[in-house]
């Protein structure tokens, strides 16, 4: 299963720093890449649509997740604490069953949206090695410090840093530049 892969980009960043677009930029306009998005907070988001009855097309809407992203931050942390892998531990078995299904030959390329926490760094390295690269993403927006998973990572060292103080058109133009820069 390893062998399909090409790289693993990890992305962090504050909240709204432009880790999606990132990958929706990339996904996007580079088609001839197999590019598979992996997502620690899809799990987190569907149990706490299901626990709090809340429709989970809200917690993908930037404007309705603020609204929950302190009861997302709690329920992920209690969680965390049964089990430190249990968010990166189900994004990869999800990712080892899309490589089972799917037909395409092409090597793959995952983009990690919303790495976090050391944990999910040190789960992914030692399956994915060499093949796994960090990138912070950094904008100018800084979120409030009741957000503490915004700051995990805050003092980490990442491969490399890609900045997003400018318009969006420039900013995806310097997402597919990068990507391109960092596949080759």
């Amino acid at each position: 299963m390893k062998d399909k892969v090409n790289k693993v980009v990890m992305l962090c960043g504050y909240t709204k720093a432009g880790k999606d677009t990132f990958y929706e930029t990339v996904s996007k306009s580079l088609k001839e890449y197999n590019i598979y998005r992996m997502s620690f907070a899809d799990s987190l988001k569907e149990i706490y649509a299901s626990k709090f009855e809340v429709p989970k097309m809200l917690l993908h809407s930037t404007k309705h997740k603020d609204e929950h992203r302190i009861g997302l931050i709690e329920l992920a942390e209690n969680m965390r604490k049964k089990d430190v892998d249990v968010f990166v531990r189900k994004a990869y078995n999800d990712f080892v069953e899309y490589l089972k299904c799917t037909s395409d030959l092409r090597p793959v390329y995952v983009i990690v949206t919303d790495f976090r926490n050391l944990n999910e760094h040190e789960y992914l390295k030692a399956i994915f090695k060499d093949k796994l690269i960090t990138v912070k993403i950094k904008n100018l927006e800084k979120p409030p410090k009741k957000y503490i998973s915004e700051f995990y990572l805050e003092n980490f060292k990442t491969d490399y840093c890609l900045e997003n103080y400018s318009t969006l058109p420039n900013y995806q133009i310097a997402c597919l530049n990068f990507f391109k820069k960092i596949i080759n």
